[in-house]
């Protein structure tokens, strides 16, 4: 009789079931694995959010209003690399995000009492802070090589990047007046004033629809290529660090730039731009921009993080209306409260 010790290897069809087998678990675990890594990434956005929305409040029991979005020089034409441009509001927010070293290795308010000639703030821009990007954005660690006037002149590249922004309002912030964060009117006449933008910092209580019912920090992504300056934390410029104009025109919503949405929302303008190249990154943009467009954009799933005026966070899907949106982004467009349900 035959002793089953002697048996030999697999036969290859028994082979290639095993491997069958082996792929079918692979398919089914991968999803898992990216739902867990897309949890976890959400997670630490949303805590990264509400640190910067303490921080926020902070500030404003110190001074009275939230931080200007951007420091400039002047009014006109803000939304320019070649202006000179000052302090955002994540630099003035350092010393309440445990950066306090950081904030005093340089002399931030020498800006304005030296009328923008001294531009020793942008000292901090080539610092890396963990806290300060999502990590689902894979760009975050290609720094922007664009080059921004901080002082008369004085230019400066390497910016490193971040992935939130500050709620400038659901218009065009070229649209302000001397700093004043009232833009133009939107649908039916409604009013857009934004939260934190150019030279200009809402108190709580000047967010009048409710800072419950109004975004003040909206997740964004860093650009896809250095020249592009999207997410650059200490860079006050529209899509640096402030969004703007992401409900009305072209913009639809968050995470436009897709093919399933605008593919040519006219977001800020790239040296070099290729629209295909734009598109497939989500990225969208045009050429021939004014600069008056800056979307919300995350690489989570389905939308983007969001910390409402309150300091309490949220995910706001990329379906909302373009209604909606506009509404969460003005502090005071008089309106019922939205529903986001």
């Amino acid at each position: 009789m035959k002793d089953n010790r002697d048996r030999g290897a697999f036969t290859l069809i028994e082979l290639l079931v095993v491997i069958a087998i082996i792929a079918i678990l692979i398919g089914l675990l991968l999803p898992a694995v990216q739902k867990v890594r897309d949890a976890a990434s959400r997670l630490t956005c949303t805590n990264n959010m509400k640190q910067l929305g303490l921080a926020c409040h902070s500030y404003e029991g110190t001074f009275n209003t939230l931080p200007k979005g951007v420091q400039v020089i002047g009014t006109n034409g803000v939304d320019d690399l070649n202006r000179v441009i000052g302090p955002n509001w994540l630099v003035l927010l350092l010393p309440y995000l445990e950066q306090t070293a950081l904030y005093a290795s340089v002399d931030v308010p020498s800006f304005i009492t030296s009328n923008g000639t001294n531009g020793s703030w942008a000292g901090v821009r080539n610092t890396k802070i963990k806290s300060f990007t999502c990590p689902s954005d894979s760009n975050a660690g290609i720094p922007s090589t664009v080059s921004a006037n901080v002082a008369n002149g004085n230019n400066v590249s390497n910016w490193e990047r971040g992935s939130y922004a500050a709620n400038a309002g659901p218009t065009a912030y070229n649209n302000y007046s001397n700093g004043s964060g009232n833009g133009g009117g939107g649908p039916n006449n409604w009013s857009s004033g934004g939260v934190m933008t150019v030279n200009y910092g809402a108190a709580i209580s000047r967010i009048e629809d409710g800072s419950s019912n109004t975004i003040m920090i909206a997740e964004i992504r860093a650009g896809y290529l250095p020249t592009d300056r999207r997410g650059s934390w200490a860079l006050g410029q529209n899509g640096a660090s402030m969004i703007s104009g992401g409900a009305v025109g072209d913009c639809s919503g968050p995470n436009d730039g897709t093919a399933n949405k605008f593919p040519t929302c006219d977001d800020i303008r790239i040296d070099n731009y290729n629209a295909t190249t734009a598109q497939a990154a989500g990225m969208g943009s045009w050429g021939g921009c004014t600069l008056g467009q800056a979307q919300a954009r995350s690489k989570h799933t389905g939308g983007v993080m969001v910390s409402f005026g309150d300091g309490s966070g949220r995910f706001i899907s990329n379906s909302i209306s373009l209604n909606t949106w506009f509404q969460v982004l003005s502090r005071n467009d008089g309106q019922p409260p939205p529903s986001l349900d």
